[in-house]
């Protein structure tokens, strides 16, 4: 069993909900309005009257031509959203949009967000996000567009559209990744029938005593060094049950300690793998500037030939 913990997706979510964006505001510097384009077909809708939705629950003439199709429960929804604020630094927001990983997800994003000529809105947004974050209010929809930096904030429909499918893909895609495991675990459980009146609590402590090793770790086929701490119960039979706990970005191999030792008091043994360019160091690098990346490029690639090579 392999667990997961991807910290990095509260920053990928603070930027997917930071960058719903067609949205809010006005001063000097503002958009003044966002555009919805689909084919032919356009929406257009001043700012003003989303600010005003969004700050005293008014809906104007315009905006009233198309909040009558909402009902009142999506308008409601719909204004918490401008103004709930994401609690993200803008230096921390700052760094990650000027490394690979933040420059791809924007350069991604700026073919739905585009500028009043219709160019991606990559620079843009860079711009508006880190502002926006260094606002009194915090990061929001509504000073978010306050903080774009061109007159007209244009929405891709059709891009969006895509990129809605694509997620609809993925979400099947994995439910049905999730169904097979399942099977399979069905499966196993029918063919290596298991003592139920044997099984413990695992939600309370265990009650065998453990060990811990660290293990220093060198995969030459990528030149990779790396570790992990492998808690063992002190049991005398073999084989055990191996979980292996991998890190999300900026933890490290002592972070689950205390899932681990938990597991081990049960007579599991548990190996917390560290992946180098992913882990605590590598995001304090970052944030002290001695790094352009919050998470280097191939650990995409390196982290599960990591959690390979160290059950191999």
């Amino acid at each position: 069993m392999v667990i997961h913990n991807i910290h990095l997706n509260r920053v990928l979510g603070a930027v997917f909900s930071g960058l719903s964006v067609a949205l809010t505001a006005m001063p000097s510097f503002a958009a003044e309005r966002v555009v919805f384009s689909y084919g032919l077909l356009e929406l257009s809708i001043p700012v003003e009257s989303l600010e005003a939705f969004a700050r005293d629950g008014r809906i104007d003439d315009t905006l009233a031509i198309y909040a009558g199709e909402a009902s009142s429960e999506e308008l409601e929804e719909f204004q918490r959203l401008l103004l709930t604020p994401v609690e993200l630094s803008p230096v921390v927001l700052s760094e990650f949009f000027y490394s690979s990983l933040g420059e791809a997800v924007l350069q991604y994003l700026g073919d739905l967000i585009q500028t009043d000529s219709r160019l991606n809105g990559f620079y843009a947004l860079r711009s508006a996000v880190v502002l926006a974050a260094a606002d009194s209010e915090g990061l929001t929809l509504l000073n978010l567009v306050q903080q774009f930096p061109t007159p007209i904030v244009h929405i891709n429909g059709v891009r969006a559209l895509q990129v809605a499918e694509a997620f609809a893909q993925l979400i099947t895609q994995t439910g049905q990744m999730i169904t097979l495991i399942e099977q399979q675990a069905t499966v196993e459980a029918e063919t290596t029938p298991v003592d139920l009146a044997q099984l413990t609590d695992l939600q309370q402590p265990g009650a065998l005593s453990w060990q811990v090793q660290t293990l220093q770790l060198h995969d030459q086929s990528r030149d990779r060094i790396f570790e992990a701490d492998l808690y063992y119960p002190q049991l005398q039979t073999a084989p055990l049950p191996v979980v292996v706990i991998s890190h999300g970005l900026g933890a490290d191999n002592k972070s689950f300690a205390d899932v681990a030792q938990h597991l081990a008091s049960h007579g599991f043994a548990v190996a917390a793998v560290q992946h180098p360019g992913s882990d605590r160091q590598q995001l304090q690098n970052l944030l002290e500037g001695n790094t352009s990346e919050a998470v280097a490029p191939t650990e995409f690639i390196d982290i599960p030939k990591d959690v390979s090579f160290l059950l191999d």
